[in-house]
């Protein structure tokens, strides 16, 4: 799925059940085309990896962007 850090940082929040200000603080470091990672089983869901962007690595690092 592909959206904007916004929807993505309230779904992080909602999972490590942080206030508000949490939520604004993930949005604002959050990079665009990064990858999330959730894992759902029979204990709900669970954050594995937030905001991963090595596939930015070399000379692709400079095109990394925020929000």
């Amino acid at each position: 799925m592909f959206t904007s850090a916004g929807p993505l940082a309230a779904v992080w929040g909602a999972l490590l059940s942080l206030p508000d200000e949490g939520v604004v603080a993930l949005n604002r470091v959050a990079v665009n085309a990064s990858v999330t990672t959730l894992a759902v089983g029979g204990s709900g869901a669970g954050l594995l990896a937030f905001n991963e962007h090595a596939h930015f690595a070399g000379d692709r690092r400079r095109t990394v962007t925020y929000r």
